[in-house]
């Protein structure tokens, strides 16, 4: 077991290369950091005293130096790297566990509180929908009990393209010790990958352009809002907003109350989730935060205008929404936006590293890369758990 400490990069390839010389080191080197130290750079046994030790430690220089055991010249570097096994594994390990750690750390992103992940190999996937079953019923004594009656539906999905770009390691990375600019480059791509694919996720729930459209029930394209789905002249300002939207969502999305009366629907239950843009996230917090509220500030004398806060809501926020309103938001009861909004996954982002051979090497003078990349989308499996509010 390997020990990262304050000792330079060079002198943990020199520990995990056991003493062993040629070909058989490089090849030491190579397996002991893929399984010992690589590991413990990202992912689910991500250690972070070895990641900030090493990373503190990290010299692109220093590491072909230690690797190949020659000094970086113009025209020689490509050629002695290229002959090693454990120069490309370091660097480019290192480079990958970074580009994760980026995109796994980036702060303020909602879009998983959003959206249920569905994992599928398949170009196109049918899912199935329920309808609101009918309700309970009396049954009188030796009777038969009445059937549950669920109607069935589905909804279908579009194909979509993956997401990605790379991050080359140059041969003047290696003469220059340019270690601090593909550091800033890797976190960076993380971070953009992470930021995108919030953008896709947020872009999906509003349903506005083509490129990010969600519904197709039937398997055929359909406005997720229509009519039934938006609450205008709702703008948010007080908790009487946020109720008419739970009464709407109650009464007019989840179920006709005039068809099936006895059916209690949980579609609109607390705890409430509200999606706003910036714009609103100071207002939606008040309405959250405010102990109390006034009911009737005309009130006249005896009659109390003050009552306790009634709201009960997650408030979540994206300046993503802004860009096509400030004033548009949307509201969910328990569950909601998890109960209508998918991820359809065909593989999570991955920092995949591009080895010498597939580089473009020769014609370009790197040395391998990193590859970033991810494939999803957002589909809607319903449109009667979420309300899109208009000013």
């Amino acid at each position: 077991m390997i020990t990262v400490k304050h000792r330079g990069i060079g002198g943990l390839i020199e520990t995990l290369s056991d003493g062993l010389t040629g070909a058989a080191r490089s090849q030491r080197v190579a397996d002991r950091f893929t399984n010992e130290i690589a590991p413990k750079l990202s992912g689910p046994q991500v250690d972070e005293k070895v990641k900030k030790a090493f990373f503190d430690s990290f010299s692109i220089r220093e590491a072909f130096v230690a690797c190949t055991g020659d000094f970086p010249r113009f025209g020689s570097v490509q050629e002695v790297a290229l002959k090693t096994t454990d120069f490309t594994v370091v660097i480019l390990g290192g480079l990958s566990a970074l580009v994760q750690a980026a995109y796994n750390t980036t702060e303020g992103l909602i879009g998983d509180k959003l959206v249920t992940p569905y994992n599928s190999s398949l170009i196109s996937d049918i899912f199935p929908v329920f309808d609101t079953p009918t309700g309970m019923a009396d049954v009188a004594e030796g009777a038969t009990y009445g059937v549950v009656d669920i109607a069935d539906r589905y909804v279908g999905d579009t194909t979509f393209s993956k997401r990605g770009a790379a991050v080359l390691v140059t041969e003047e990375a290696v003469l220059f010790d340019q270690t601090g600019q593909l550091i800033s480059r890797c976190n960076n791509i993380g971070k953009q990958a992470a930021l995108d694919r919030e953008k896709y996720i947020i872009k999906g729930i509003q349903d506005l352009s083509a490129s990010y459209y969600c519904y197709y029930p039937a398997g055929s394209r359909a406005a997720l809002y229509d009519t039934a789905q938006v609450k205008t002249s709702n703008a948010l300002a007080t908790y009487v907003d946020i109720e008419d939207a739970a009464l709407y969502l109650s009464m007019t999305t989840a179920v006709d109350p005039v068809t099936t009366p006895d059916v209690i629907v949980d579609a609109a239950l607390s705890p409430y989730t509200v999606l706003v843009p910036k714009a609103l996230e100071f207002t939606a917090l008040h309405i959250k935060n405010t102990l109390t509220v006034q009911t009737n500030p005309g009130a006249t004398s005896g009659v109390s205008p003050v009552m306790n806060n009634p709201v009960s809501i997650e408030v979540l926020s994206s300046p993503i929404l802004d860009v096509d309103s400030a004033s548009t938001w949307y509201f969910a009861g328990a569950g909601g936006f998890k109960r209508q909004f998918i991820e359809k996954i065909h593989f999570p982002m991955q920092a995949v590293q591009i080895p010498p051979a597939e580089s473009n090497a020769i014609m370009a003078d790197t040395l391998g890369g990193v590859r970033v990349r991810y494939k999803s989308k957002v589909f809607a499996l319903d449109n009667k758990f979420v309300v899109k509010n208009t000013a």
